[in-house]
């Protein structure tokens, strides 16, 4: 409010004033209605986006095959056996008796008074690791315990050196780098003061024995991806005879389930979101994106990939085959009972839908329309995002633009009304002075 008191006209000319400057700032309501609309829509669309991205994130999970496994392994006893299985493997029950786990070769020196410079004396000793080609090393008045150790663990031998005491003296310590009979190491003094390796053996070079099912099964390492097509088997520890390790590899209804359905709430999220700020909700309140072209695209093409089929051995399954199904307002929902009769059934669909050719499946269709409409730069999205913001900007500078105009208004009617104020003064004393002369005359 600007105040023109009126003193010397007796007029206040303020809310004059004031009611020219209102009808210069009239545009601004409209235009902070459209900005209030605008940063309504930047949200939903922000929103939109990180849901966007989410899908797309629970389907590259799924995308991969390696991370999609349709059966589970169970051990009745992981601190002896533990079970993993991939896509490849099947249903079984395997009853496993760990009789022996695998060793590594372990010698240690004679005892040591001294680590340092010549404590080994001198001469040359030679180390055969399996069939690898055994390697010599020499030692001297300058060489110490370390420099023996560190010799051998820069050589190629399959064979690491340490320096221990233990408690009595100094020992070098060998340690063969795998675990198996085919990797026993030879320890043969060439000539000089002998080292002592070979005949202080600590731990045999064995391999791992177990019976599975009945059958004798040796391997060289505790751990093995060969003997179960599709399963790892990592070996911990022996087992009593009376009590076998029991490994059951079944269907994981209940772990593709929950995958499955991590992936459904993302695509709901999506599909609930674009469907209320497409409409009209309470009290017939437009949603932010009412009438918006690229939403709507987007509702049509979700809606299209969980009403096509997909490709399974060269014919069309429709979702529902797997258990998923479509209900009102497009969402999706798990059947249990029909994920589990499709994984009893053929596994193999669940693949196909999943992971199909990388191109045609569930999955991979997700990811496409999320890279269309969240890619930064080209996204459909992503740029209605940056038109916004630039909406945004313009309506704040038509805003400054207009109330720089009205302060300017203001000013200039202040400047007039107190000028024609003041002329008002000069005719009311004119008029007074007219009006005096006029009693006292004999006009």
């Amino acid at each position: 409010m600007v105040g023109v008191g009126g003193i010397g006209s007796g007029i206040d000319f303020s809310p004059l004033i004031d009611g020219f400057v209102a009808a210069e700032r009239a545009p601004i309501s409209a235009l902070e209605a459209r900005k209030t609309g605008a940063n309504r829509q930047k949200s939903t669309l922000a929103t939109l986006v990180g849901r966007l991205k989410t899908l797309e994130t629970k389907a590259k999970a799924l995308d991969e095959a390696r991370k999609l496994s349709l059966r589970a392994a169970t051990s009745s006893n992981s601190d002896s056996v533990k079970a993993e299985v991939s896509s490849t493997a099947t249903d079984g029950r395997y009853v496993i008796d760990v009789q022996r786990l695998a060793s590594a070769q372990s010698n240690a020196s004679r005892v040591l008074a001294d680590r340092g410079a010549g404590a080994l004396g001198v001469g040359t000793v030679s180390i055969a690791v399996g069939a690898e080609a055994a390697v010599e090393f020499s030692y001297d008045g300058t060489t110490s315990l370390d420099d023996l150790a560190l010799a051998i663990n820069t050589s190629s031998l399959g064979a690491q050196a340490s320096v221990i005491n233990d408690g009595q003296g100094f020992r070098l310590l060998v340690t063969g780098k795998e675990t198996g009979a085919a990797n026993s190491i030879q320890f043969t003094t060439v000539s000089g003061d002998a080292v002592g390796l070979e005949d202080n053996l600590l731990v045999s070079a064995q391999d791992a024995e177990l019976r599975i099912n009945g059958l004798q099964v040796t391997r060289a390492s505790n751990e093995s991806t060969d003997i179960i097509e599709g399963v790892k088997l990592e070996f911990r520890a022996t087992s009593a005879p009376s009590s076998p390790v029991i490994v059951q590899v079944s269907a994981d209804t209940a772990g593709v389930q929950t995958r499955l359905q991590e992936l459904v709430d993302a695509y709901n999220d999506v599909v609930k979101l674009v469907r209320s700020e497409l409409g009209k909700g309470a009290e017939s309140r437009a949603g932010s994106l009412f009438g918006d072209s690229s939403a709507q695209a987007l509702q049509r093409r979700l809606s299209g990939i969980v009403s096509e089929g997909f490709n399974h051995n060269g014919q069309t399954q429709s979702l529902a085959s797997v258990g998923l199904k479509v209900a009102q307002g497009g969402v999706l929902t798990v059947d249990s009972a029909g994920l589990s009769r499709a994984l009893q059934a053929d596994p193999s669909q669940i693949n196909s839908l999943l992971v199909g050719d990388g191109v045609s499946s569930l999955t991979a269709r997700f990811k496409s329309v999320v890279a269309d409409y969240t890619t930064l730069g080209t996204g459909i999205l992503v740029s209605k995002q940056a038109g916004i913001d630039s909406r945004i900007k313009s309506y704040d500078k038509q805003i400054e633009q207009i109330d720089g105009r009205a302060l300017r208004l203001a000013e200039r009617l202040r400047r007039t009304f107190a000028s024609l104020d003041q002329s008002l003064a000069q005719l009311n004393s004119q008029s007074s002075y007219l009006a005096t002369l006029s009693r006292t005359s004999n006009f």
